[in-house]
């Protein structure tokens, strides 16, 4: 399997691939976590007009439907929203990206419990460059703009997830005091974005990349691809932050053992036992990637993710890529202190 781009939902537990696959666009996956086993599901195509550059996993829309996100493709290649079918393994296109509501969608939908509306954001277009968030009805079939990401927030990477009746908290890869990644929140009363937490290069924390998962009172579980002069310096880490303190209160280094992984390119998703699963881009038997378990104790900041024996069946799925980030640094001034936009 190529470097899987996304975490796996849950039961059943769905993923999609960069590459690999019948086109050689990636695959739509599904993983036993108590078989350790990974089986392809649908193929996606980079034909015009279809579904291409999936980066994110595909959230439940009622019955077995799931919609998902592609950062390219649709009817301008600007990205689309597609269905996907777990009864019939069908994958259908619903929408199109492009003008005022941004290109190249990148995160995961959420659904908003009260409207019904699928919120996600784009990481180009909008009136800054930086992005956008959009809803998307998927009664009508049509996309919305809602807000504009901008310099001081950065650029989303992954999407949002709720953080209480109408609001949205998400995390950039660019942005914040030194440039290297924020939390934000979005208000879909009031169509704004908020920076709440900067990461930074004192903190030793680059890039979350990985969505965030809450996990109660407030708590939310992340992952950064980068992590400077804890246990090593450079496989990621597992951080909490707590939303009413706007703190991040623990942060746990991965190891730097190939056989657990190393960079992280997923959020975590709530597994068996009280465990988290992830996904990082290398490592594993082949040098693939894994599906990491991470089990944190009652206080957490001593767990370290363990191993999960996973993507044996790389042949069938395609090759390894390592995520490779190019981002440019910005020297530190800008105050840490929450801007609404």
């Amino acid at each position: 399997m190529r470097c899987s781009r996304s975490a796996f939902f849950r039961r059943p537990y769905l993923g999609a691939t960069i590459g690999g696959g019948s086109h050689s666009a990636g695959v739509i996956y599904e993983f036993n976590p108590q078989a350790g086993s990974i089986t392809k599901k649908a193929d996606l195509n980079c034909a015009p007009s279809t579904t291409c550059g999936v980066r994110t996993n595909p959230v439940p829309a009622g019955g077995s439907k799931f919609l998902g996100v592609t950062q390219y493709g649709g009817a301008a290649n600007n990205g689309a929203i597609y269905e996907y079918d777990f009864s019939t393994s069908a994958l259908s296109l619903k929408a199109s990206f492009g003008g005022a509501v941004g290109n190249g969608p990148l995160g995961a939908l959420v659904q908003d419990s009260a409207t019904g509306l699928f919120f996600g954001t784009t990481q180009g277009g909008g009136a800054n460059g930086y992005g956008t968030v959009y809803a998307y009805n998927s009664v009508t079939g049509v996309i919305t703009h809602r807000a504009d990401f901008n310099a001081a927030i950065g650029q989303p990477f992954l999407g949002m997830i709720s953080a209480g009746t109408g609001k949205y908290i998400g995390t950039t890869v660019s942005g914040g005091i030194d440039n290297i990644g924020s939390i934000y929140l979005f208000d879909s009363a009031k169509d704004s974005l908020t920076l709440l937490q900067s990461f930074s290069r004192d903190q030793g924390l680059w890039w979350p990349i990985g969505s965030l998962l809450s996990i109660g009172d407030d708590n939310f579980l992340g992952t950064l691809y980068w992590s400077q002069g804890l246990i090593t310096s450079c496989c990621g880490a597992v951080y909490r932050y707590n939303l009413a303190w706007n703190q991040i209160v623990d942060i746990v280094q991965f190891p730097g053992d190939e056989s657990v992984g190393s960079f992280p390119v997923s959020g975590l998703v709530p597994g068996l036992l009280g465990a988290y699963y992830g996904v990082t881009s290398s490592g594993g038997a082949h040098g693939a990637g894994t599906i990491y378990s991470y089990t944190p104790s009652s206080t957490m900041p001593t767990s370290v993710p363990g191993p999960l024996p996973v993507f044996a069946a790389v042949a069938a799925f395609g090759t390894s890529r390592r995520l490779r980030l190019r981002l440019r640094g910005r020297r530190p001034g800008q105050p840490r202190g929450s801007t609404e936009v």
